[in-house]
């Protein structure tokens, strides 16, 4: 799938399939008590986005907190600037494996299409690798 890029992988015993359900909360905050990076949504650990979301989540509620608003009104910004952000690494991060592990002849010449388009065009990679640390803006 990668090619030679990571080397030799030698399996070390037999393999398990450990089901990894996505949940996400739809109301991160309730009174004075906020939800924020893995304790909002649980994703697939496939791109490490859990922590970038944490840290993004953290900053825009700081942004909220000094903002000068009622803590209530603050809590309820916070929440409307994430849920793009976090609906969207949440539909990549679950689309990823798929994607993957699909066998599927033409979805494997279009993935491996795509990956080698990521590898020639640098602009492309570090816009994808920007959306992955930054986020999606709203």
């Amino acid at each position: 799938l990668l090619g030679r890029r990571i080397g030799e992988v030698t399996a070390i015993g037999p393999s398990r399939a450990v089901a990894l359900p996505q949940r996400r909360r739809e109301q991160v905050h309730h009174h004075r008590v906020v939800a924020l990076g893995n304790a909002a949504q649980t994703l697939h650990p496939v791109a490490g986005q859990g922590f970038n979301l944490g840290v993004r989540d953290c900053f825009t509620l700081a942004d909220e907190l000094g903002g000068g608003h009622p803590l209530t009104d603050a809590l309820a910004r916070h929440a409307r600037r994430r849920q793009a952000d976090r609906a969207a690494i949440a539909a990549l991060t679950g689309g990823l494996p798929t994607l993957f592990a699909s066998g599927f002849a033409p979805l494997a010449v279009a993935r491996g299409l795509g990956l080698a388009l990521l590898d020639a065009v640098p602009p492309l990679r570090r816009q994808l690798a920007q959306l992955l640390m930054f986020g999606v803006r709203s």
